[in-house]
């Protein structure tokens, strides 16, 4: 209950600060794991507390009616996620369920402002490349990638996007899920990071990613490049996090040492190559990587 009860407070507090700030997707975010938490122990009317602030603030705030509206909307998604969780929905679903639902409402969002949207993006982008020039004279390449950024942030805006709201709802909810497994409150199929697997039939949307991606560049389209560019970024989130909870995997199962657990994971992320997970993730819709670690660590017992 302790526990539970840290991981509730972190949250809140996240909330607020974010709020406060002005930014909507962290609170997009955390909304739906707090109500959720609410509902699977039943206080709906606590529910109601927490969606009725989050609405009411931006509007007394700034007359923000578009945001409260989106604010409500995923507050209430908590609802129906805890009401799920009772029933045994996995891990992996609800990421999908809630990513889903936070990126359409902010993607819908940010269309329906694209131009003010446009310029505060290109505003940070400005920004941020005069400190990069300022602390580093030989930042000459990174200032051509903020300007090719820049320059095709419709095509890429929607997966970056997209991306960064999977890794954070995959967090939160794993948070919210051990906790609350933990506690005996819910029995879900699966609660774990390290066996989530990507439906095999994804695969074929990244084959049809790939076949727009190759009609661009023979004929030039802008929607077709719209769709291409973004859910190929999109895939590319998917499928590395996909790679790494196979690597979360090999480490639970083979129980490798901590410090060659610690090295991995460094060289990984400063070395740059844990690109590569997006490629085992993406390969592992034919090879089931998972089954393989296991016998690897099923032979190796038997020859103890």
């Amino acid at each position: 209950m302790r526990y539970q009860g840290i991981v509730v407070f972190g949250l809140a507090v996240f909330a607020a600060i974010s709020l406060g700030a002005g930014y909507s997707v962290p609170l997009m975010l955390m909304l739906p794991a707090l109500t959720a938490y609410f509902t699977v122990r039943g206080r709906y009317t606590l529910c109601l507390v927490i969606a009725g602030t989050a609405a009411a603030l931006p509007v007394a705030a700034a007359q923000a009616y578009l945001i409260s509206m989106l604010l409500l909307a995923v507050a209430f998604s908590g609802v129906l996620l805890g009401a799920l969780m009772r029933v045994r929905l996995s891990l992996g679903t609800c990421i999908a369920l809630i990513t889903g639902i936070v990126f359409i409402l902010d993607a819908g969002y940010t269309w329906l402002t694209w131009p003010s949207s446009k310029t505060d993006y290109m505003d940070a982008i400005a920004a941020y490349g005069e400190q990069v020039k300022a602390g580093n004279e030989n930042a000459d390449h990174l200032m051509t990638l903020l300007t090719w950024m820049g320059d095709n942030w419709l095509f890429t805006s929607f997966g970056i996007a997209f991306g960064g709201i999977l890794l954070g709802v995959t967090v939160i909810q794993y948070l919210l899920y051990r906790s609350l497994t933990a506690q005996g409150l819910i029995t879900p199929l699966n609660s774990h990071f390290s066996r989530m697997r990507v439906p095999e039939h994804l695969v074929w949307l990244a084959i049809v990613l790939a076949g727009l991606w190759f009609l661009d560049q023979w004929q030039p389209n802008e929607i077709v490049r719209f769709v291409a560019w973004n859910g190929a970024i999109a895939m590319a989130f998917v499928y590395w996090l996909n790679g790494l909870s196979i690597v979360f995997f090999g480490i639970k199962v083979l129980q490798p040492r901590p410090v060659f657990i610690l090295l991995l994971l460094v060289a990984a992320f400063v070395l740059n190559f844990h690109q590569l997970f997006a490629v085992a993730g993406f390969f592992d819709t034919w090879f089931d990587f998972r089954v393989k670690i296991a016998r690897i660590a099923a032979e190796r017992i038997k020859q103890e």
